[in-house]
């Protein structure tokens, strides 16, 4: 059984913000990605026969945490392998009929149970994402040969499908009335500040773009994705939050013979040691210096 499908690949464009993570492996010929799919398959192969259509479904999987999670236990089943351990899936458990990722042993020597779990952004932030993830996706296809563009999120986010025909359309139009000679004299002295830069409001989402001119031996060539620099709004709080969920999610299994480690894959842009630790043990609102007296 293979995790990829075996064909001739032509693709060499980058992921497509709509694409699932998947399709993107499946199709790309990028050497990168050709040589990430032959690290992968080489792990699936260590799966046990019985539990290789779990894994695979969940990697082909539309839904981006399934995909994310399944790659998740690929890497840690491979992890415990190469620390010599023997693995086994989705052991039987002494007080529960639920299922543990993994059974770690050594010798015949039953060690510690492992299960693997990821912690997304909350399900109403992902939706969010993907309606920004749509109109950005809209902004990369335009046929842009003189210009990149720096996008700029200002505020929260778009509630509804925002409208991303009319912005790509007031993008194109407000694009064709620069003079790049002019932006790109700004760019090349004074930056990408300089450069002129127009606000798209939808709902309470808005939105700041610049143009990036292109270097004069590039000019005239499209590009795809021509978003060159992308920057938005960072929600710290909820990066604790969604680990504290994704390990609260894991302690369901009755009564444990072993120790029990839950391993979590923090799927956010910036996280750090005092995120884990605010999950653990809450948010650490006033700090407290000890000194010898």
């Amino acid at each position: 059984m293979r995790l990829f499908d075996f064909k001739i690949r032509s693709c060499q464009r980058e992921k497509r913000r709509c694409q699932t993570l998947w399709d993107f492996y499946n199709e790309s010929a990028k050497p990168e990605v050709a040589g990430l799919r032959l690290v992968l398959q080489r792990w699936f192969r260590r799966i046990p026969i019985d539990a290789k259509q779990d894994i695979r479904s969940r990697v082909r999987s539309k839904d981006r945490n399934d995909s994310y999670t399944a790659i998740w236990e690929l890497y840690l089943h491979e992890f415990l392998c190469r620390m010599g351990y023997s693995v086994t899936v989705h052991p039987v458990l002494p007080d529960s009929s639920k299922r543990i990722d993994f059974l770690a042993s050594i010798c015949e020597n039953e060690l510690f149970y492992l299960e693997a779990t990821t912690a997304f952004p909350s399900r109403k932030n992902q939706a969010t994402d993907a309606r920004i993830n749509q109109v950005y996706a809209v902004l990369d296809l335009i046929d842009s040969p003189d210009y990149f563009l720096e996008v700029r999120q200002i505020e929260g986010g778009p509630n509804t499908p925002p409208p991303a025909g009319k912005l790509r359309n007031a993008v194109n139009e407000w694009m064709e009335s620069l003079n790049y000679e002019d932006e790109f004299r700004r760019f090349k002295y004074d930056g990408i500040g300089a450069t002129s830069g127009i606000c798209w409001q939808h709902e309470t989402w808005e939105i700041r773009i610049r143009v990036m001119p292109k270097a004069p031996p590039f000019r005239g060539q499209g590009s795809s994705p021509t978003i060159g620099l992308e920057l938005g709004t960072v929600d710290i709080s909820s990066i604790s939050e969604s680990i504290r969920n994704s390990l609260l999610s894991k302690t369901d299994y009755g009564s444990l013979n072993l120790p029990f480690v839950v391993a979590i894959n923090a799927m956010h842009d910036f996280v750090g040691e005092n995120n884990l630790l605010d999950a653990l043990f809450g948010v650490k609102k006033k700090r407290r210096t000890l000194r010898k007296c």
